[in-house]
């Protein structure tokens, strides 16, 4: 989707320790939350059509890089 439309940032802080920046993140609005709505809705068609075999490949891809990322450390 991109950034969002409000056009700013904000820091993710590590709660555990407030001193430790994790990243940033958009800042988003009502207008962000219509157009991922708009997304889901034109892209749910073509993700039924896969069938489940091949959605259950695409999510089970997507948690290993997910997981893959989310061990590699940050460089912010």
């Amino acid at each position: 989707m991109g950034p969002g439309r409000v056009g700013q940032t904000r820091e993710n802080i590590n709660p555990a320790d407030v001193t430790d920046r994790i990243g940033e993140f958009a800042e988003s609005g009502g207008v962000d939350v219509d157009r991922a709505v708009d997304a889901a809705t034109a892209a749910s068609p073509g993700w039924r059509g896969l069938g489940p075999v091949k959605r259950a490949a695409f999510l089970a891809r997507a948690g290993t890089l997910l997981t893959e990322r989310a061990e590699a450390p940050f460089h912010g």
